[in-house]
């Protein structure tokens, strides 16, 4: 008699029906999947202590556990190990499902670029690769690649993106695509997906491209892991691993596949279909653990990195300094942070009204000097708040252009149609595209390289013989800044056109 059954999907295998004997062998080997915690929670802490990662999946009304599909063979040896293998072990093959096949031409006016073309064959042609990457730089065209890769393979996809992404993503598409608006569905929501499910249940479905929310899927996934198939009960037609079956689509696409690594990740654990792509421009990250995770979904060998970097932004870090350094407050719970610091600017009128100064300072000397109509400015803050203010600031400076906020709930067409936005790292530091950006004022000191380099490759090679600028304010007195600049210098130097360091001489 069998010790555990293992059904091998296309992008995960699934563990069941585990035995007394087989399940020390399998807690196991899923503890090299649980993410150390990088800080122990403070005691005097209110919050409830934070829950590890974990990059496999669990339904404990199922009995299933959930790997991904690049770390079977590891698996198989893991077992081997605990004498676990033979007829001890049951394995079935689970063929994959039937798809439909769907045209979406191209308006005539697309031409790729040759290294875009390049991409296009990537993704297209079989190598073995389970998931494929596509790591192009900020500005290179990755959605547009990717599109084109669709519309040649034919099979009906479905596009998983964050929810401040889908606005942009239904631009694009019907950029691209010369198609009916019938034929790409939004959904957005529980509600959204389960009628999605219905109707594709019923045979009824006629989109040919599905775009969804990651959080939509992730609500879906998280109530599954709790529920298992109770689910069924609750509204949902189908079970998240049954969701491309159900909608009989042969292609998954995700964007920014770091950001919310942790869920693409576990999609992957749900996923069962015939092709997948994955975009990003930065998916390297100082965390060891998380490396290992993304070489588990995107083996090095299997990415396709695209032509080298081009170089056409000049950085510039401008240290100041605050008259009564010894009243900064900036951490909370012994951590470092943005929004800490931005309160104590606000709660400090004088220092406060200094560095909105010095923020205009910065931008009358990069933006508007030679400035040309339909340029473009961003100025990033950590919370909503503070961009509240900057913004305010901005518009009683400059009457004649027009400043607005773009954070959460504001209307996408505020961070692409200002002259001056004010937004967060969040909102529009990654996968948004300002067009003719000139100017990136950065007032968040932030240590990950990675959202530095995405916040740094908002700007884009301009049409004008005008260089982009992108300038980083860091307090002296604060260590933390002083650190992260030193981090951020040795990054962006392989990557801005020049860079360059400032001091302002007058305390704030």
């Amino acid at each position: 008699m069998a010790e555990l059954l293992i059904r091998l999907h296309s992008h995960h295998f699934v563990v069941s029906r585990v035995t007394p004997r087989a399940m020390p062998a399998v807690i196991g080997f899923t503890r090299q999947f649980v993410q150390p915690l990088r800080t122990k929670p403070s005691p005097y802490s209110k919050k409830p202590p934070p829950k590890p990662a974990v990059y496999a999946a669990h339904c404990g009304d199922t009995g299933e556990y959930r790997y991904h599909i690049n770390v079977f063979k590891k698996f198989e040896e893991h077992l081997g190990f605990h004498n676990l293998k033979g007829s001890l072990i049951e394995v079935e093959r689970p063929e994959l499902p039937v798809v439909r096949e769907v045209e979406l031409p191209i308006f005539e006016r697309w031409d790729l670029r040759d290294y875009q073309d390049e991409g296009v064959d990537y993704v297209v042609k079989p190598d073995g690769s389970v998931s494929k990457l596509i790591e192009f730089q900020t500005g290179k065209g990755k959605g547009v690649t990717s599109l084109f890769a669709v519309s040649k393979m034919g099979l009906a996809p479905v596009i998983i993106v964050k929810p401040m992404y889908l606005e942009k993503w239904v631009e694009e598409i019907r950029d691209v695509y010369d198609i009916a608006i019938e034929d790409l569905m939004v959904i957005r929501g529980s509600e959204h997906l389960m009628a999605l499910l219905e109707m594709a249940v019923a045979g009824e479905l006629a989109s040919k491209i599905v775009l969804i929310s990651n959080k939509t899927i992730q609500n879906w996934l998280k109530l599954y892991e709790r529920y298992g198939d109770q689910t069924l009960e609750m509204g949902y037609a189908c079970r998240p691993s049954e969701l491309m079956q159900t909608l009989r689509s042969g292609f998954r696409l995700i964007d920014e596949v770091h950001q919310d690594f942790h869920l693409n990740f576990k999609l992957d654990l749900y996923t069962h279909c015939h092709r997948s792509l994955s975009l990003s421009a930065t998916l390297d990250k100082e965390d060891a653990f998380i490396n290992r995770m993304y070489e588990i979904a995107y083996p090095t060998p299997h990415r396709h990195k695209g032509p080298a970097y081009d170089r056409y932004t000049n950085a510039t870090a401008l240290f100041y300094r605050i008259q009564r350094p010894e009243r900064i407050r900036c951490r909370e719970n012994g951590n470092y942070s943005n929004h800490v610091y931005e309160k104590y600017l606000m709660n400090n009128p004088q220092v406060c009204s200094s560095y909105l100064h010095l923020i205009d300072q910065v931008l009358r000397a990069k933006y508007l000097r030679n400035y040309q109509p339909t340029e473009k400015a961003v100025i990033f803050c950590a919370s909503i708040e503070f961009c509240t203010l900057v913004t305010e600031f901005m518009r009683k400076q400059y009457p004649h252009m027009d400043v607005r906020r773009y954070v959460e709930d504001d209307p996408f067409e505020n961070c692409i149609d200002a002259d001056i936005r004010v937004t967060t790292p969040q909102s529009a530091g990654t996968a948004v595209d300002i067009p003719n950006l000139t100017t990136n004022i950065m007032s968040v000191a932030i240590s990950s390289q990675q959202s530095i380099l995405q916040i740094f490759g908002r700007t884009r090679k301009l049409k004008s013989e005008k260089t982009p600028e992108c300038v980083s304010l860091y307090c002296s007195d604060v260590d933390k800044h002083v650190e992260y600049q030193g981090k951020n210098q040795e990054l962006l130097r392989n990557r801005a056109l020049n860079y360059s360091t400032v001091f302002i001489p007058n305390a704030l």
